[in-house]
């Protein structure tokens, strides 16, 4: 009996350990768009400036 209960306590806890790396892994993509979107948005002008350069005065 006790052997029984144990392993529905492993079961029970890999369980709970799987969802958690679930979870964990879907925050860190969320996470990694936002940082992605970040860095094109602040790139996004910089990459303009280059495009159309100022016209230098003579």
């Amino acid at each position: 009996m006790g052997d029984e209960k144990m392993k529905l306590q492993l079961q029970k806890e890999k369980g709970e350990k799987q969802t958690n790396e679930v979870l964990r892994k879907k925050e860190l993509k969320e996470r990694k768009a936002k940082r992605k979107k970040k860095v094109k948005a602040h790139l996004l002008p910089r990459a303009i400036d280059r495009r159309c350069p100022e016209p230098r005065q003579i």
